[in-house]
């Protein structure tokens, strides 16, 4: 025999194919990763093609041990790159799904305790004032136009205003029980000049200590909101409201200045404890002073009508004996 045909033999005893290899050492498709999104995208291929460290290892009649072991392919940097960052990215859409989730949860408001709950954290704009009760929780806007104007039209209660301030200072350093928180609330000089921001008359009603300016501001203010609160807009939702009192003060909380006219005093009493007291008196005046106003406004109208109808029996009785007098 020939070389050749020695060669065209050995050809063709080591004459390979695809059944010679192993499916995982096809690629059927092409694919792409988005580094944006970390979305994989694959396309089938027409013609499927070996990889490039594919080699033959099925034939028959082979000892067992000459079948090859499968062999982790080196990553390239490339490959490695766009797959951390793909991980990252899904992990980071991940998070944001779950805090979108939790966020979902956290504002979902299914009863009045969840309402309650959740309006502590609540923040709001300066148009909005938030009162919130025991029963309820409101979400009030006061223009400073209305304020404005209000103002003007209290000015013939400005007496009556300054008198009440002076209550309600002395309520407050009456409750807090300490002497120096009066410096705060009260002025000793009888001898007051006047501005046209001043609310204080100078008048001394036989040794009256004036209230602070600040004093007769909260005083006028609280006026004010209860006028609004009196008016069609709110009326009905103010008098079904069982804790009026607490309404009332968380409004005029939000709108009175105070922190630059009230000081710690002698005995470490915040501005804020301070004006409470005086927000409270306040309020159980005015309030008072409206249920007052109320009842009187009742019982005229009962008077009234009670004396439209004594009026119509007389009347009647006095035709009945003019008709039987002429009858006569």
């Amino acid at each position: 025999m020939s070389l050749s045909s020695y060669t065209s033999l050995f050809v063709l005893m080591f004459q390979v194919c695809e059944h010679h290899f192993l499916e995982s050492d096809f690629v059927d498709y092409a694919s792409y990763t988005d580094t944006m999104t970390g979305k994989v995208i694959e396309v089938p291929l027409k013609l499927g093609c070996l990889k490039p460290s594919a080699i033959p290892s099925v034939f028959s009649n082979c000892p067992a041990h000459l079948s090859r072991q499968e062999t982790s392919a080196r990553e390239s940097p490339e490959e490695k790159r766009a797959r951390l960052d793909a991980e990252a990215l899904r992990e980071a859409v991940r998070l944001s799904e779950h805090s979108h989730e939790a966020d979902e949860k956290k504002n979902v408001i299914a009863t009045f305790e969840d309402l309650f709950t959740a309006v502590g954290d609540l923040s709001l704009t300066d148009f909005w004032t938030k009162v919130v009760t025991q029963k309820q929780v409101l979400f009030l806007n006061f223009s400073d136009q209305v304020m404005d104007d209000d103002v003007k039209e209290k000015e013939k209660m400005l007496s009556a205003i300054t008198y009440v301030a002076g209550y309600c200072a002395y309520a407050a350093f009456r409750k807090l029980a300490y002497s120096s928180c009066q410096e705060n609330l009260t002025v000793e000089n009888r001898t007051i000049e006047l501005d046209d921001d001043v609310l204080i008359a100078n008048a001394t009603r036989g040794g009256m200590k004036f209230p602070q300016a600040v004093v007769a501001n909260v005083v006028l203010t609280k006026e004010i909101v209860l006028y609004e609160l009196r008016s069609p807009k709110y009326a009905s939702q103010f008098s079904a409201c069982a804790k009026q009192k607490e309404i009332l003060v968380s409004l005029a909380t939000s709108l009175v200045e105070y922190n630059e006219y009230l000081d710690v005093c002698d005995d470490g009493h915040s501005p804020e404890l301070v004006l409470i007291y005086v927000l409270s008196a306040a309020a159980n005046t005015l309030l008072n002073n409206l249920c007052k106003v109320q009842n009187n406004k009742l019982n005229e109208s009962k008077a009234a009508k009670r004396n439209k109808v004594e009026n119509k029996g007389t009347e009647s009785k006095a035709a009945k004996r003019k008709l039987s007098t002429l009858q006569a």
